[in-house]
């Protein structure tokens, strides 16, 4: 068996384990970090934020006993990339000096714009720069080569939870427009279940609709965002906190217009 097919079958394993992996990734983070870790681009900001305190330097990363983590981070960037602007994972073991010969990689997106992108890499460049948000920046410039982002993206995305990343990125000036106007006037999400329910609903199930829609709440942040809507029946108030709803970058920021 030639070293080239054991490198592929070894590539397939680690793929085939990314949800296991994720897992175990997640249990070795803090909770306050977990519960923000949607795959969206704003917990790339985040994540980097924990990276940057937890490694002075890419040679902090390079040790044996930190391997285990720096291939979570990777995975974690890698599936919020794809989740995000689609692609796949891919590895390429034929051409050694290829500039990302043997590290997992995402190709095939749905602009010709966009080039492989390695997460490995992102993640020692993010450690070396110290920009804090350069993640989000790198994400934000690729969705800027998808024409069309995200109307196109939408309309041939069944799942609601993949739609549901794709709408997250509303807060960017020119996306936005173009998604509310999707929103208005689009039939096909006119009847999507899920909006024909915010529709129907009172304007605190429509704030929960669609922080839900957003930023996949867990059961404890829903809860408790629930409670505090019912004590609010002031018109003005409640739709204040519906565009806040819209426009925050994350359920952190939404929190803090309830008080």
């Amino acid at each position: 068996m030639t070293k080239l097919t054991v490198e592929q079958e070894n590539f397939g394993v680690w793929l085939f384990e990314m949800d296991e992996a994720l897992a175990r990734f997640f249990k070795n983070l803090p909770d306050h970090l977990v519960a923000h870790l949607d795959f969206t681009p704003h917990s790339l900001d985040l994540l980097e934020d924990w990276i940057l305190k937890k490694y002075s330097s890419v040679e902090k990363m390079l040790p044996s006993e930190e391997a285990v983590m720096v291939d979570g981070i990777t995975r974690y960037i890698g599936e919020t990339f794809r989740k995000t602007i689609a692609g796949t994972w891919e590895i390429r073991f034929d051409d050694p000096k290829y500039v990302y010969y043997g590290l997992p990689q995402l190709t095939g997106f749905s602009s010709p714009k966009i080039a492989p992108i390695c997460p490995m890499r992102l993640v020692t460049t993010c450690v070396d720069r110290r920009k804090g948000h350069f993640l989000s920046a790198v994400l934000h410039n690729q969705i800027k080569r998808i024409p069309e982002f995200p109307n196109r993206a939408l309309k041939t995305v069944s799942d609601n939870d993949m739609r549901g990343r794709m709408m997250a990125l509303l807060n960017d000036e020119k996306i936005q427009p173009m998604l509310e106007k999707l929103i208005e006037k689009d039939e096909l999400l006119m009847k999507t279940p899920l909006l024909c329910r915010i529709r129907a609903g009172s304007r605190q199930k429509d704030i929960l609709s669609i922080l839900a829609l957003r930023f996949n709440l867990q059961p404890p942040i829903c809860q408790r965002i629930e409670q505090h809507l019912t004590t609010i029946t002031d018109d003005a108030r409640l739709d204040r906190l519906l565009a806040a709803a819209v426009q925050s970058d994350s359920v952190t920021t939404f929190q803090k217009t309830l008080v």
